[in-house]
């Protein structure tokens, strides 16, 4: 009798549903549950090792993160911070990232159901149909397709947070109480975890308006309570969104983010008819392919239900049905704004491709139709009941794909992804237990570039759209992961794409020196995933011509060591200046002797530009200049892509090579040309500074290379050629170039001519990888096909650009004894750099991505800079002139705000270099004339976060004692 007053109690019955939903999880994704290695594929990249899961941790609490980024990059959102604590648990209790995936699904579908439940039952739904409506949410597509794409905190921000969210936002206008205001704030502010979640909640909170205000006294109240949500919302998450709006970070606070190609890819499955059945979502191709199309009559179950719902003149105590017809609108009208008029919006980073938001279509669609369910059941007519029971049975057949297992089922063609584990090798964590021993602030580099793997031999993760998120190289213990992709983070830096074309070339010595000048002294090689063939001559290379002091083999796992890589600061013995872009640093690597240290100052850079005052002082000091400059009058490659071919009339004298050029400095230049990656060498030339014409006496088309069987001799890919010829032909033809013998480019009608013969005459460019070709020339087999042809000739048009490199003078002035330094890490965010000698102006380097935030301070200290300060040297370089000292990893310290107020080195001389790194020209007079002092660099944003924390550990405090205080006190 006590079992079943327990059973029948309120309590009891809840934790009896949650039972329900957790069970219906556990078989949903049973083949995953029980299954060895960790949730991959799509987004999926839990951190696996204990290392992965405390290296992301720590990543969560500085501003300057290396997630996705080995150069670094600023870190414009701290949402995570109850995901973290998840993980921080998992950790302590011993539990890796592998059980941490699995058990963020079932807790998600559990989760998300039981919210349901609890929302249906507050408005008023009986327990049946507020089961039912758990289970329908449930098996939404939107919760089949973000399963297996690893959106994960969309799910749990709608699905899990968003329903309990909705009875306290009621409740604290309903009844006028700050305690469900607060409430309602925290969850808010847990939501915000997915970014989303700053639009579509306050969404939810206006559509609900259209319920709640009914007067003056319940407007108050509602705009009382959207006040406090909004403000404890501000306040938990002011670590971060002054950041934001200070430094205007362009992956979120820009518009363009809707107009990738990746953002416009996703709106492909997003059409009408998907809308109104809620299969809408983004990636719905997997769940459209997995319903029965037997079952396809029953696909707007769910939406009818929904509509018939609307036809009721009362459903429940709660009549919300106004709300839910306002966020179904949202949709609408969304799915009607044009993409680039979107693009204009303010801030619509945020909103970014309009196919998230079926996720709110799916929560409306549930409660409309769990209404809809309800009527029938509470019905006393028995025709009702029976078409009830009936459509339970229909809302089972309905959530076939979930019982049958198609959430990691086989992939039915090459566009299919499901719910995938993978066990990676052991060798794996054997070269990331050697990289987590590494004491040095060095980089490491995982080729290819980018944040997916495909596996060797395994169908179900090695091809495109198949491949996998790589957690050790995410995670990497030393920074290794590059994105290619615009993303939150903002758009990739130039950098990233010039790192992984290194290696679609033969590689060769150039290639590691300028990886070294990016603080990459580990490349790290496994042999069981998938290259581009572009880059395996590249590695084949690496491997085999690597000495074997300075390659580690970890079975499926090789680290190279380069030799040439230089630390994370260090005093440039060489300046050049170049007037080119990132992309000239292999060619002025690849000239002259590389072994010193250099820094290459460039002035034609997206990121930041050289100023006119710092250009001029940096020319004047430079040790080298490398310029490069392209021919007058070249023909323009993009109107050979945009005109018609034929259209193009080129009148070139192609007779000579002009160039007008701006020498920089006096001196004497060794001139070059280059062209297809073949550098010519010239001779020498004195300059005068200034603007300048030079000519050179070659030809700027070769001779005929047409054979008598019209193919073409020496074909060279990514060229421009020029063909013509004289054809004769009765009826219309046509003319096109035939490469690799399969493809065919720069086809063109030919006009009947009747009798006589007509000139014909055009421009076209080769293909990438093409390495033959030849002409064709046809006619219609309808009509006659002769076609006539004599005088061909096809000739390759040279415009190499040229190239200047300053020569040195014999007898030059012996330049200051370079300072020395000693360098250590606080943490991400702070560097000590103790200096020793500086008698004159100096550029120190810092290898992380250039950032207006980092500053320079000068410490005003004028005692002795004790060792103690920098610990144990842990690496010496270039004969003691540059030590590391022992990395703190400090978060916060009595130290922390030690350059609060003081002045930093003039932005002016803050400079990028080397194309994606900060130097900064260092004075005397910034000095006072010292030669020993100690210079502190700071991330400025990380200041702000400490304290933006401090007012959100404050808030969080207030709340959580303010409830505690109203619990105890109804009491």
């Amino acid at each position: 009798m006590r079992l079943k007053t327990i059973l029948q109690s309120s309590k009891s019955k809840k934790i009896i549903f949650f039972l329900v939903f957790l069970i219906l999880s556990f078989i949903f994704i049973r083949g995953i549950i029980f299954s060895k290695g960790l949730v991959v594929g799509s987004d999926w990249m839990m951190p696996l090792t204990f290392q992965q899961m405390g290296e992301y941790i720590e990543r969560q609490f500085y501003t300057w993160t290396y997630d996705m980024n080995l150069f670094g990059v600023k870190n414009p959102f701290f949402v995570t911070l109850p995901f973290v604590f998840l993980v921080k648990m998992f950790v302590l209790f011993g539990l890796n990232g592998e059980i941490l995936s699995k058990a963020l699904i079932i807790m998600i579908f559990t989760l998300s159901g039981t919210s349901m439940f609890l929302l249906l039952k507050f408005l008023g739904l009986k327990n049946v149909s507020s089961v039912v409506g758990g289970f329908i949410f449930i098996t939404m597509p939107v919760f089949f397709n973000y399963t297996i794409m690893g959106w994960c905190f969309v799910l749990l921000a709608v699905g899990t947070i968003l329903p309990i969210t909705v009875i306290c936002f009621i409740k604290s206008v309903e009844e006028k109480k700050i305690f469900y205001s607060v409430i309602s704030g925290l969850l808010f502010s847990v939501a915000i975890i997915q970014s989303q979640s700053l639009v579509w909640f306050p969404m939810v909170f206006l559509a609900l308006s259209f319920y709640l205000v009914k007067d003056k006294a319940t407007f108050l109240s509602y705009a009382k309570s959207i006040l406090i949500v909004i403000l404890i919302a501000l306040a938990l998450h002011s670590s971060w969104w002054p950041n934001l709006i200070l430094n205007h970070d362009p992956g979120v606070m820009n518009s363009d983010l809707g107009l990738d190609s990746v953002s416009l890819g996703m709106r492909s499955r997003l059409s009408v008819i998907n809308i109104l059945r809620a299969w809408g979502g983004l990636f719905n191709y997997q769940y459209e392919i997995s319903y029965p199309k037997s079952l396809m009559p029953i696909s707007f179950l769910i939406s009818l239900m929904a509509i018939a719902s609307l036809l009721l003149r009362k459903v429940n105590k709660r009549d919300i049905r106004i709300p839910l017809v306002v966020i179904l609108f949202y949709m609408v009208i969304l799915f009607f704004i044009d993409p680039r008029f979107m693009a204009k919006m303010p801030f619509s980073n945020l909103i970014r491709d309009i196919g998230r938001f079926t996720i709110l279509t799916s929560f409306s669609y549930t409660i409309l139709a769990s209404f809809f369910l309800s009527y029938l059941l509470e019905s006393v007519n028995k025709k009702k009941k029976f078409f009830a029971f009936f459509l339970l049975f229909l809302i089972f057949l309905n959530s076939f794909s979930f019982f049958s297992g198609k959430l990691y089922g086989e992939a039915q063609n090459n566009y299919d992804v499901r719910l995938r584990t993978y066990r990676f090798s052991e060798d794996y964590y054997f070269a990331e237990n050697y990289l987590n021993k590494i004491k040095r602030d060095v980089k490491s580099y995982y080729p290819p570039s980018g944040t997916n793997i495909g596996i060797k031999n395994q169908p179900k993760l090695d091809v495109d759209f198949k491949e996998i998120k790589d957690p050790f190289r995410g995670y990497s213990p030393i920074p290794g992961g590059i994105y290619m992709y615009y993303s939150s983070m903002g758009k990739p830096p130039e950098i990233s794409f010039l790192l992984d074309s290194l290696f679609n070339e033969n590689h060769s010595a150039k290639y590691l020196l300028l990886m070294g000048m990016m603080n990459i002294e580990d490349i790290i090689i496994r042999n069981d995933i998938n290259y581009p063939d572009a880059q395996m001559p590249s590695i084949a290379y690496l491997l085999s011509n690597t000495e074997s002091k300075n390659l580690l083999n970890f079975g499926k796992v090789q680290i190279i060591k380069n030799k040439y890589f230089l630390p994370h600061f260090y005093i440039p013995q060489n300046i050049i200046y170049s007037n080119e872009d990132t992309g000239s640093l292999v060619d002025i690597v690849d000239s002259g002797d590389r072994n010193i240290r250099s820094a290459i100052f460039l002035t034609d850079n997206t990121e930041k530009n050289v100023e006119d005052l710092d250009k001029a002082r940096i020319i004047q000091t430079a040790d080298e200049i490398f310029v490069k400059w392209e021919l007058e009058n070249a023909i323009n490659e993009e109107k050979l892509r945009t005109s018609s071919p034929g259209e193009l009339n080129i009148k070139h004298d192609f007779s000579k090579l002009v160039y007008k050029i701006e020498i920089p400095k006096d001196g004497e230049y060794e001139i070059f040309i280059s062209e297809n990656g073949e550098k010519k060498n010239l001779g020498k030339k004195y300059f005068e500074k200034g603007n300048q014409e030079l000519v050179l006496p070659i030809k700027g088309i070769s001779e005929n290379l047409i054979d008598k069987n019209l193919q073409i001799k020496d074909y060279i890919s990514d060229s421009i050629y020029k063909v013509r010829f004289d054809y004769q032909t009765l009826n219309n033809a046509n003319f096109f170039i035939k490469e690799n013998n399969n493809k065919g480019i720069a086809q063109t009608n030919l006009s009947s001519t009747g009798e006589k013969f007509e000139h014909f005459e055009m421009y076209f460019k080769s293909s990438s990888g093409a390495t033959n070709a030849a002409i064709h020339l046809s006619a219609p087999k309808d009509n006659n096909p002769d076609i006539k042809y004599k005088n061909v000739q096809i000739q390759r048009i040279l415009q190499p650009s040229l190239i200047l490199e300053s020569i040195k003078p014999q007898a030059s002035i012996s330049k200051p004894q370079t300072p020395k330094i000693t360098f250590v890490k606080i943490n991400p965010t702070k560097y000590k750099v103790k200096v020793e000698g500086a008698k004159e102006p100096y550029n120190l380097v810092f290898s992380e991505s250039f950032h207006q935030g980092w500053k320079a301070y000068v410490s005003d200290q004028q005692s002795a800079i004790s060792n103690q300060q920098y610990g144990e040297v842990v690496a010496s370089y270039f004969d003691g002139e540059i030590k590391e000292g022992t990395h703190k990893n400090i978060f916060l310290d009595r130290n922390t705000f030690e350059t609060g107020g003081k002045k930093s080195i003039p932005e002016e001389r803050h400079l990028l270099v080397n194309g994606y790194a900060n130097s900064w020209y260092i004075t005397p007079e910034d000095t006072n004339g010292r030669q020993d002092y100690e210079i502190i660099i700071e991330f400025g944003p990380q200041r702000s976060f400490y304290i933006g924390l401090f007012i959100s550990g404050l808030t969080l405090m207030g709340c959580l004692g303010y409830l505690i205080f109203t619990f105890f006190r109804k009491k």
